[in-house]
C-alpha cells in the first residue's frame, strides 16, 4: 500500500479542520448542514484519529448528529413537519455515518439515541412509493429504497418495517429513478 506524502497529508488535514469550523452558509439547507457539521467531521476525525484535534473534531461532528437527530424528531421518531420535502436528503447522513461508524468499529449513538433513529426510519419507510420515492417529497427525486435497504441491515427496525422494504425491493413495478431526458417528453 502507498503511503502519502506528508505534504499530502497536511494539505487533506487542514481543508478538513477549515471546513469543520467554517461559519453556517446563508439557506443551507438542514441536509447540508448535517453532511457539513455532522457527518464529514465525525468520518473526518475517526479517519485521522491518532491526531488529538483529528479526535476534537471528530467528536464535535457526532454531538452535531445526534443533536439534529434528537431536535429534529419526536421522542417516538417521527420526524417534524419541515424535514418532510427533504426527509430522504436529512437521514441519508445518519444512515451513512451510522454505516461508517460500525465499519471503523467506533461509537456514534447511545442505545437510545440509536433507537431513536431506528424509530424514525420506521416512521419514514410507509412513506415510500412504489417508485422508490416518498410520498410527500415535493417532487425531490431521490431514492429512498436503498437507503431503507442499507438501514434495516444497521439498524433494528420492527418486523412490519423490514417486511415493507422486503416487498418494496422485490415488487414488480418497482422502478428505478433516473432523470428525464428531452425524449421522455
Amino acid at each position: 500500500a502507498r503511503v502519502a506524502e506528508p505534504g499530502t497529508v497536511g494539505s487533506l488535514w487542514s481543508r478538513v479542520a477549515w471546513e469543520c469550523r467554517r461559519p453556517p452558509i446563508s439557506g443551507e439547507p438542514l441536509d447540508g448542514r448535517l453532511v457539513r457539521l455532522g457527518e464529514f467531521p465525525f468520518l473526518a476525525g475517526r479517519l485521522l484519529e491518532p491526531w488529538r484535534e483529528a479526535r476534537r473534531i471528530g467528536d464535535g461532528g457526532r454531538c452535531y448528529l445526534v443533536q439534529e437527530l434528537m431536535t429534529q424528531t419526536a421522542r417516538d421518531g417521527t420526524p417534524h413537519a419541515q424535514l418532510l420535502p427533504r426527509l430522504i436528503l436529512w437521514l441519508t447522513p445518519l444512515v451513512r455515518a451510522t454505516l461508517w461508524a460500525e465499519r471503523l468499529d467506533a461509537p456514534l449513538w447511545t442505545e437510545e439515541e440509536r433507537q431513536r433513529l431506528s424509530c424514525v426510519l420506521e416512521r419514514a419507510v410507509p412513506l415510500c412509493r412504489p417508485d422508490g420515492r416518498l410520498a410527500l417529497s415535493n417532487g425531490l427525486s431521490a431514492a429512498a429504497l436503498p437507503l431503507f435497504a442499507a438501514a434495516a441491515e444497521a439498524l433494528p427496525l420492527t418486523e412490519p418495517a423490514e417486511q415493507l422494504v422486503r416487498s418494496l425491493r422485490t415488487a414488480p413495478g418497482t422502478q428505478t429513478i433516473r432523470k428525464r431526458s428531452s425524449r421522455d417528453v
